[in-house]
Order: C-alpha cells, then structure tokens, then sequence
C-alpha cells in the first residue's frame, strides 16, 4: 500500500501551516474530501495513479504515484498563496506534473486551483 507523503511534506513546510494549520488541525485531508464546513483554505489529495518499479531480476522495491491536489478557499488570493506554499512543499519529495484548472464550485462558491505531483516511493 503506497504510504502518500503529502501530508507530511505539508507538515514539514512552515508556509504551509501558516496557512493550512498545523500538527492534528493541519486543513490537508485524504481521499479528496475535507470535511464538512471545515474552515477556509484547506487541501484535498487523492492517488490518481501509479505504478510498480519492475525489474527483471528481484521484486520491486519502490512504486510511483501520481496524484491530484485541489486547494480550496474563499478568495482567489488565499487559494494562490495556499497552493504555492503546498508546491513549494510537494517539489522537496516530488514533482509538479501538471497545473490544473482554476474554477469556482457553482453551489458553495469556493475557488479552486489544482495541480498533480508524481512521487517515488520506496518500499
């Protein structure tokens, strides 16, 4: 089972708890959802992909993962600088992949920027 390192790189980063929270009250949840009227920004992660480093000889001994990270908040301004915080985070253990859209949620009116990141995770 790939063990994410998201979280614990958003720990890790200061400018990511000045804005997401810190320790238990860090707003950086799992499985794409945050929970219910949780407060504002906060960030949402997911697995999207990966796979096995195969080998001919041996078993593999790290996997990749790609994944999909939604940063939300109430204004524009919150969400960018939450979502450069957790970049900034995310490229000391892996990559930025791909930027993903800008939107608002039609019914809760929360911004939106996503981005994905791949990681090599040893076993």
């Amino acid at each position: 089972m790939l063990d994410l390192p998201v979280f614990r790189l958003a720990l890790a980063s200061s400018e990511v708890t000045n804005l997401l929270g810190s320790g238990g009250d860090c707003r950086v949840y799992p499985f794409g959802e945050a929970p219910k009227d949780v407060a504002h920004p906060y960030a949402v992660y997911q697995l999207i992909g990966g796979q096995p480093q195969n080998y001919l000889a041996g078993s593999p001994d790290a996997d990749s993962a790609q994944v999909q990270i939604d940063v939300y908040g109430s204004s524009p301004s919150a969400v960018r600088a939450a979502v450069k915080a957790l970049a900034q985070a995310v490229e000391s253990g892996g990559y930025i992949t791909r930027w993903g859209a800008r939107s608002r949620d039609p019914k809760t009116r929360n911004y939106r920027i996503g981005f994905d990141a791949e990681f090599l995770i040893k076993r």
